[in-house]
């Protein structure tokens, strides 16, 4: 395991999500633009609790798979990769048709608990539509997503993350287009929407056929593997029932953990409209508020998120390497490496996004409750830094076999979320929204580092060196980009769109001479980017 390695693979895995986000926010322009809060909660709603049932359908078995394969080939035994694929394709397919079939018998109870006090019944009626239309994709994400895990453990992390864009990517288009459509009166809004649920299915066939044909092309590759496991004695028959035995062990742990760690996003559907309602909004606001944050905010807080996802799909395999291998400094220098690259690139872009949010927002939203999403995001900022923090902690517990403590800490701190959430929204509105969320990350994460100091004999001083330079570098240039947004004033949407351009090229290009003046980002790391993207660096 090299440091290029786990870098290529976390650079990939960034660059795919990054570019996936991206897409998703080009079609926000017309969907705030075309639809009213009618339509939008219809979207939101269908896409969270899919989000959420796809954690259980998807959650373990790839992580599992991803992790069991990285284990067996660094013992040579290449035969289990294969017999696992094989299994757990069926397995997830049987997985998803369960899940999907509950979501639709369950749609209409669902819908009644996300939007109440007085809504009107045809929006429920709508709400339950859209969430049995996404119930579809269900068939075909679990199956996607354990070939991922395949891929993943081979550690062809460009194939699983080229995977993520495809999916995206027609996603997006589709949902642009029929949105499109729908603005220029061809078809209505109500259908526009139904159709936009539907895309997430049109992304995952497009993405499965991507990963069959990729899999296809690398048949002789996976064959020399096997063939290289014959030759060292090492392809041992290992028995399904014993396979399955293994994979449901370290499966169902990380379920339940991905499950607690994600179900923020569950417990404010159900409780932020509620809460907001108490605190005084009317049932329109307070439905409007949380589509705004539940679209575009969401939508924004992603960003900085992608770092999680991209180093954990590159962090799976290399520390179940390790850990197999009990190789304590790998670990050890692992650990460091990732916690501080994540602090140095993931606290400036929350910063800079803090800094134009107002910008942000008007460009895509077309101007239309700019005010609001910016007011709405600028308290999430730091939860975005906190719970991407986050995401990583409890990845490497995972990975490092510290599942039951991991499970002890996010089922502790989820239980406080579900207990807050309603009386902070309802005694500090929006705000209250954020406290509960970053209470409930603070409440995981700091435990779970104190375990992983304790097991692998790690020092903290320089990831709070970094954290507190990367703080200070960060805090200088959302002074001076704030400075300008304000300074600045444009009113037409190319305008706004040239400044917020402006705003975050400057905010990058500040903190990038920060950071190299304070030695934030290692030389290793410029280095290994430069050479990863083909670049010579000296």
């Amino acid at each position: 395991m090299s440091k290029n390695s786990l870098l290529k693979g976390a650079l990939w895995g960034t660059i795919a999500v990054f570019l996936s986000k991206v897409l998703g926010f080009i079609y926000l322009i017309p969907f705030n633009k075309f639809l009213e809060v009618e339509q939008q909660i219809v979207f939101t709603s269908a896409y969270r609790i899919y989000a959420y049932v796809l954690l259980i359908a998807t959650a373990g078995i790839p992580f599992a798979t991803a992790n069991m394969i990285a284990k067996y080939n660094a013992h040579k035994n290449y035969q289990v990769s294969f017999k696992l694929l094989r299994a757990n394709v069926l397995l997830m397919f049987v997985i998803g048709i369960i899940c999907a079939s509950g979501l639709i018998i369950l749609s209409a109870p669902l819908a009644n608990i996300i939007v109440t006090n007085g809504t009107e019944p045809q929006i429920i009626a709508n709400v339950s539509t859209g969430i049995k239309i996404i119930a579809l994709a269900l068939i075909f994400v679990p199956i996607i997503s354990v070939i991922r895990g395949f891929f993943q453990g081979y550690m062809e992390i460009k194939i699983s993350s080229m995977s993520q864009l495809v999916e995206q990517f027609i996603n997006s288009s589709f949902i642009l287009a029929i949105l499109l459509l729908a603005g220029g009166g061809i078809v209505s809004n109500l259908f526009a929407v139904y159709f936009a649920v539907f895309c997430a299915t049109l992304g995952s066939v497009f993405s499965l056929f991507y990963l069959v044909n990729k899999y296809r092309q690398l048949r002789k590759l996976f064959h020399n593997y096997y063939l290289e496991g014959q030759e060292a004695q090492t392809n041992k028959e290992i028995p399904t029932k014993v396979l399955y035995k293994e994979l449901f062990s370290i499966a169902l742990p990380y379920i339940m953990v991905i499950l607690l760690a994600q179900s923020n996003d569950l417990i404010d559907l159900m409780y932020t409209i509620r809460g907001l309602v108490a605190n005084g909004f009317t049932t329109y606001d307070a439905v409007e508020f949380y589509t705004i944050y539940g679209v575009s905010v969401n939508k924004l807080l992603t960003i900085p998120m992608t770092i999680s996802t991209g180093l954990s799909v590159a962090l799976v395999p290399h520390l179940a390497e390790a850990y197999a291998q009990r190789d304590i400094l790998k670990i050890r220098e692992l650990i460091m490496n990732i916690m501080e690259g994540t602090i140095v690139v993931l606290v400036p872009i929350a910063l800079l996004m803090m800094a134009a949010s107002y910008e942000t927002f008007f460009v895509i939203s077309g101007g239309k409750n700019a005010d609001y999403g910016s007011y709405i995001f600028n308290y999430f900022a730091i939860y975005a830094i906190i719970n991407t923090f986050s995401i990583i902690v409890d990845n490497m517990m995972l990975s490092l076999s510290q599942r039951k403590r991991a499970l002890v800490f996010i089922g502790f701190a989820t239980t406080v979320k579900i207990l807050a959430t309603f009386f902070l929204v309802k005694y500090f509105g929006i705000m209250g929204l954020a406290m509960s969320s970053i209470l409930a990350c603070l409440l995981s994460t700091v435990p779970s580092m104190i375990v992983l100091k304790n097991l692998f004999k790690l020092k903290y001083k320089k990831f709070f060196a970094t954290l507190f330079l990367s703080f200070g570098a960060s805090s200088i240039m959302f002074l001076i980009i704030s400075f300008l947004a304000n300074l600045i004033s444009t009113t037409t949407f190319s305008g706004v769109f040239a400044e917020t351009v402006l705003l975050y090229l400057l905010g990058a290009g500040i903190y990038l001479v920060i950071a190299l003046r304070l030695k934030l980002i290692p030389k290793y790391i410029i280095t290994r980017v430069f050479g990863v993207l083909g670049v010579q660096y000296d």
